[in-house]
């Protein structure tokens, strides 16, 4: 199962997810990106 590859599962503001309803606000969506940004910019890792 893990491979010995640390993984970090990111999770973000989605509604009504794996449904035809499944939707998220572009303002989540932008915080994501910036968190995501961050977290690969961080030289400690």
């Amino acid at each position: 199962m893990g491979a010995g590859i640390e993984t970090a599962n990111l999770g973000f503001g989605m509604m009504g997810p794996h449904s035809v309803e499944e939707h998220i606000a572009i303002a989540d969506l932008e915080q994501a990106a910036s968190i995501l940004i961050a977290v690969l910019s961080d030289p400690q890792g």
